[in-house]
C-alpha cells in the first residue's frame, strides 16, 4: 500500500510536467556542475522512470559522475558533455530537464546551449531565488531534496515505473541531501517517503555503504590534513576548514573528495557556522561551502560571493581570487551573522 504524501501545493506544476510530457519522445536530464548524490540520484531516477514508461532518455551532464556514486543505477550511462557532440541532440531534443539547480550558470559550459535551446524546459529544484528560464517548473524550497520532488511526482503520475532500481537512486538522493536524514526539513513525511522507497527495493544498507564508506586511503590523509588545520574564530561560533592545492597534490586527490568534508567544521561544540574553503588549481578557482545552524543565514553568507543556497547549506564559486584574502573576507562576513 502506498503511503500517502503531501501534494496540494505542487499540484499544478506537475499537472504541467506530465502533460508537457505526453508530448515529448526525446528528453535529454542534466544537474549541476560537481553533482552530489541528490543530483546524480535524481537524474538517474528520472531517467529510468521515464524509460519505464517509454521514453528515449539520455542524462548529460557537465561534469564526471562522483566515483561513491557510480554503482548507483543508471550512473554508468550518464554522458560527459562535449559541445561538438551534445549541442545538436540538445537543440533537437523535445524537452530539456534541469534537475537540482535553479539557474544555467550552475551548468557552466552548457549554459549556452541551456540557455539557447527551443526545447521544452523543464526545472526540477528546491532551492531558493530560481532564475526564470524554463518552460514549468516544480520547486519547492521547503522539500528535503530534488529527489523527493521527483518522488512525489512520479507516483503522482506514474506509479508503476517506481521500481527497485528508481527507489534505489531516490533513496540516495534523499539520504545524501538531508544529512542522513538529520537536517531540518526531515518530518515524518520524508520517513513516510523512505517507507516506500524501501518497500519498492531499495537496499538502504548497501546505498550507505556505497556513499560513504568507501574512502581511498588517500582520500582519509587529505581529511586527516583538513581536520588537523581547521580553525575557530569568533569565540568559538565560526570553524574554517581550508584545503590548498598542495594538500591535493600530496594526496593525490581532487574536489570530489571533499564531499562531505564541511559537515566535520559544524561537529565542534559550541560553533554555530561551518565553512569550507577549497582551492581549485585546474579550475583557477576558490569554492566556499557554508553549513550553519539554528537561523544563521549560510545562503546570505554565499551570496556575497556570487553564490546560493538554503539557510543551512550554501556555498559559491570565484575565479581568479586569492586564498587568503578570499578566506579573510569570508571569515569577516559569517562573522557579522554569528556573533
Amino acid at each position: 500500500m502506498r503511503v500517502k504524501v503531501r501534494t496540494e501545493h505542487i499540484e499544478q506544476p506537475m499537472k504541467l510536467i506530465a502533460k508537457l510530457l505526453s508530448h515529448s519522445k526525446t528528453i535529454i536530464i542534466t544537474t549541476h556542475l560537481n553533482p552530489d548524490g541528490d543530483a546524480i540520484g535524481s537524474a538517474c531516477g528520472m531517467m529510468l522512470a521515464l524509460r519505464n514508461i517509454g521514453k528515449k532518455v539520455r542524462v548529460i551532464n557537465v561534469s564526471q559522475t562522483p566515483k561513491n556514486l557510480q554503482f548507483l543505477p543508471g550512473a554508468n550511462t550518464i554522458e560527459v558533455y562535449d559541445a561538438a557532440t551534445h549541442d545538436d541532440d540538445i537543440k533537437k531534443a523535445d524537452m530539456l530537464m534541469c534537475l537540482d539547480f535553479n539557474t544555467p550558470k550552475r551548468v557552466q559550459a552548457m549554459e549556452h546551449i541551456v540557455r539557447a535551446t527551443n526545447a521544452t524546459k523543464v526545472m526540477i529544484d528546491h532551492h531558493t531565488n530560481p532564475e526564470d528560464f524554463y518552460s514549468a517548473a516544480l520547486h519547492d524550497v521547503d522539500a528535503t531534496s530534488t529527489g523527493e520532488l521527483i518522488y512525489k511526482f512520479i507516483v503522482s503520475f506514474y506509479p508503476h515505473a517506481l521500481d527497485k532500481d528508481v527507489a534505489a537512486n531516490l533513496y540516495a538522493a534523499l539520504m545524501t541531501d538531508s544529512g542522513n536524514f538529520r537536517f531540518p526539513r526531515v518530518n515524518p513525511e520524508t520517513h513516510n517517503i523512505v517507507a516506500d522507497l524501501l518497500q519498492a527495493g531499495a537496499n538502504p544498507v548497501e546505498i550507505y555503504e556505497q556513499i560513504f564508506n568507501t574512502s581511498s586511503m588517500q582520500r582519509l590523509h587529505l581529511l586527516g590534513m583538513a581536520l588537523a588545520g581547521m580553525e575557530l574564530h569568533f569565540n568559538g561560533k565560526l570553524c574554517v576548514m581550508t584545503l590548498t592545492n598542495t594538500m591535493f597534490q600530496q594526496t593525490q586527490c581532487s574536489e570530489d573528495d571533499t564531499e562531505g568534508f564541511v559537515h566535520n567544521t559544524l561537529s565542534v561544540d559550541g560553533v554555530l557556522c561551518g565553512l569550507m574553503i577549497v582551492e581549485k588549481h585546474d579550475t583557477n578557482e576558490i569554492k566556499f561551502s557554508f553549513r550553519s545552524k539554528a537561523d544563521i543565514p549560510a545562503n546570505l553568507m554565499a551570496g556575497h560571493f556570487g553564490g546560493g543556497g538554503h539557510v543551512n547549506a550554501a556555498g559559491a564559486r570565484v575565479h581568479n581570487g586569492n586564498l587568503q584574502e578570499l578566506k579573510q573576507q569570508a571569515i569577516e562576513i559569517a562573522g557579522k551573522y554569528v556573533q
